[in-house]
């Protein structure tokens, strides 16, 4: 028994690494490997691509029209809340949910992988969680439409 635990570890550990090395190979493919895409885009999967939703694509010009008029980011989110708009996780707006639309380079037409390493949830027991210095990221550009000029993420930011 503790001989089929050895190998099933060792073959566990080559399945991640396999897995690991795949996601960036198709990052550095420009293919959205991450998990949940940033709003506005959809993940389709047929051609592994984001697509951008004609819906929430009018919700996230209007966030950045009001972030380039100089409103801050918890203001946003209040009037997206007085509008009655859902918020990505299809709850209210907060001020964190804005700023991190706000300052997404995927919306530049990048792929951004190799930001950060573990988890930092409390009740599992993992590696901890370890967030990367940018020029160590994997930054490329990626299939998908550009939603927002790189001359309005410099205003933003």
């Amino acid at each position: 028994m503790d001989v089929k635990k050895i190998f099933a570890r060792l073959e566990y550990k080559q399945i991640s690494k396999r897995l690991r090395r795949g996601k960036i190979l198709g990052a550095k493919e420009g293919k959205w490997t991450n998990v949940k895409p940033p709003y506005p885009y959809i993940y389709n999967s047929e051609t592994q691509q984001l697509e951008v939703d004609p819906e929430k694509y009018k919700v996230y010009r209007e966030i950045i029209d009001m972030a380039l008029s100089g409103i801050p980011a918890n203001r946003i989110a209040w009037e997206l809340n007085k509008l009655d708009i859902k918020s990505p996780g299809d709850s209210y707006w907060s001020n964190n949910a804005v700023y991190r639309i706000l300052k997404d380079q995927t919306h530049l037409g990048k792929i951004v992988f190799a930001k950060q390493k573990g988890s930092g949830h409390k009740n599992r027991k993992t590696k901890p969680f370890k967030i990367f210095d940018e020029k160590d990221w994997i930054i490329v550009d990626g299939k998908h439409q550009q939603i927002k000029t790189t001359e309005e993420h410099a205003k933003i930011m």
